[in-house]
């Protein structure tokens, strides 16, 4: 049992790693990229893809865990340009698209479960940081929520969700055989 579990955070461990490390090579403003300018700010990263993939394998908490060590350490990496501010809104967009995707699947197993739950996720990010944003986040940067910001940061958070969660099933599926032979060694 020890020893499940020892490798469980283990693989957690290096999960958190190599999904910090995707956020810190890798940011891209898709919403400059699909003609949308004003928003460079908002950068995607396929940093959430390996911790929803985390989520479906361990669970929602397994998922959590990964977003809340990544967005640690990229908070102290140096990179960080937006504090804790920055942090706090990584923190609850990485956590409401990880929870939203992965607790149905987590409840039943099943393959229409598994798109259900990406489809929930990415409206939950969605819902949850327009919420955020307006009342919270836009305010403490000094920023005033008009159309503008709100369509542009429903127009990003959707499409984070829905790749991200894309990325994710595709990953799972590659995955999913090869982490269950190395967990019940």
């Amino acid at each position: 049992m020890k020893n499940k579990q020892l490798r469980i955070m283990l693989y957690l461990t290096i999960l958190s790693v190599i999904s910090f490390l995707l956020m810190y090579i890798m940011e891209i403003p898709i919403l400059s990229l699909v003609g949308m300018p004003g928003f460079e700010f908002l950068k995607y990263d396929l940093s959430e893809v390996v911790a929803i993939v985390a989520g479906f394998i361990f669970g929602p908490v397994a998922g959590m865990i990964v977003i809340g060590l990544k967005s640690i350490l990229f908070f102290f990496s140096g990179k960080n340009t937006t504090g804790w501010v920055g942090l706090a809104a990584s923190l609850t967009a990485g956590l409401s698209l990880v929870a939203g995707a992965t607790i149905l699947y987590r409840i039943k197993q099943t393959r229409i479960n598994l798109f259900i739950g990406v489809i929930i996720g990415a409206l939950a990010l969605t819902v949850l940081m327009l919420i955020f944003n307006y009342f919270i986040f836009l305010p403490l940067y000094g920023i005033e929520a008009n159309a503008f910001w709100i369509t542009g940061l429903a127009a990003f958070n959707i499409l984070k969700g829905i790749l991200s969660g894309v990325f994710s099933v595709i990953l799972y599926e590659l995955l999913k055989k090869r982490v269950e032979t190395f967990l019940n060694k």
